[in-house]
């Protein structure tokens, strides 16, 4: 499961990087924009403009670390540590999530 925050983004990397079935869904609990775009259109988009290339990348730098640390904390915090310190760095996400998502959550961090 992902949440992706007011103004994040939120994609199936992997299945668009590797062009496999998607594994992910996304369910939108507010309005917000959606973006579609081939991987070949964004190669286009790559050489055409490479200023936006380096705009990715470092979106996707940025997202890795991301990743990269809250593995990290998953193996090394407790599920009731890893569930206070989501809740401390999101804490108006109930006000968005609807219940079943709610208990979903909790069911991860148990």
């Amino acid at each position: 499961m992902q949440f992706a925050i007011n103004d994040w983004w939120i994609s199936d990397y992997t299945s668009f990087f590797t062009d496999e079935k998607a594994v992910m869904g996304i369910e939108c609990l507010q309005d917000g924009i959606v973006y579609k775009i081939s991987k070949s259109d964004i190669n286009d988009l790559y050489l055409k403009i490479p200023r936006i290339e380096s705009f990715f990348r470092i979106k996707l730098e940025r997202a890795y670390a991301g990743f990269q640390k809250r593995i990290i904390e998953h193996l090394s915090l407790s599920a009731k540590e890893r569930y206070q310190k989501f809740r401390e760095n999101h804490a108006d996400i109930e006000k968005y999530i609807k219940k079943l998502s709610y208990c979903i959550l909790l069911r991860h961090y148990n």
